[in-house]
């Protein structure tokens, strides 16, 4: 904790930013719902931040725990795990349930479902983080490794904290959007989870939109088309684009 409050004082990192860090934390704590290795985990990784953009990604996954508790989703008398090593048995999710995640190196998160699936869960602050993450290929194609072994009772996925700069998963050549409809993976934003159908029809809505668009403006650049106030949040750009 001494080093997050030099790195505030000396500028490195915002003190708001850190304060809601640290509140998150605590309230997930406190909720019964993580596990406490993982709290020492997280705010040991909160407290080596060596930047405001390793912040923004440590609190990610703080954020992500509180969403997944909030969620009411977990299957009662169970925590969540952060930062579960491949190869190793996990600890206790609460209700006598172990895992090893292998051939995944590390789970971000690692929970049971109300449905009784164990979530696999990779972290990303930004879609643009997402989309370097995929691209490195080799997570990625150990979350599915791992998904295949078991379909029914295993989960995968990816989160990121909020509708921020949303629409950069429409970037890239395939665009992030496109793999995870692919390789059929859901991909959370904040606390909505959007399963392969969902993303598809979101996909194929922005597209025809963007076709649209670009013919009534020609020769604008596209930032223009996700700068709109309609592209703003999904469901925004969901409502305008229905018919």
């Amino acid at each position: 904790m001494a080093d997050l409050v030099t790195k505030v004082a000396d500028g490195r990192l915002p003190a708001d930013a850190v304060g809601t860090a640290l509140r998150d934390l605590d309230w997930s704590m406190n909720s019964g719902k993580l596990h406490p290795n993982s709290y020492g985990q997280q705010l040991g990784q909160l407290n080596r931040a060596g930047s405001e953009e390793q912040f923004r990604q440590y609190y990610a996954e703080v954020r992500a725990v509180r969403d997944v508790i909030e969620s009411g989703d977990l299957a009662p008398g169970t925590k969540v795990l952060t930062h579960a090593r491949g190869g190793k048995i996990s600890d206790d999710l609460g209700d006598g349930t172990h895992i090893d995640v292998h051939p995944v190196s590390q789970a971000d998160l690692l929970y049971k479902s109300r449905d009784g699936r164990i979530h696999v869960e990779d972290v990303k602050d930004t879609p643009n983080a997402l989309q370097s993450k995929m691209k490195s290929g080799e997570q990625h194609s150990n979350m599915l490794e791992w998904g295949r072994v078991d379909q029914a009772s295993r989960f995968i996925g990816y989160r990121i904290p909020n509708e921020d700069g949303w629409t950069g998963l429409f970037h890239g050549r395939p665009d992030t959007m496109e793999r995870l409809i692919k390789d059929k993976m859901s991909l959370t934003i904040g606390r909505r989870t959007y399963d392969p159908v969902e993303l598809k029809s979101i996909r194929r809505t922005v597209a025809r939109k963007l076709i649209e668009w670009t013919r009534a403006n020609p020769g604008a650049p596209i930032s223009e088309f996700y700068g709109q106030p309609e592209m703003r949040t999904v469901e925004e750009a969901m409502r305008h684009g229905a018919g």
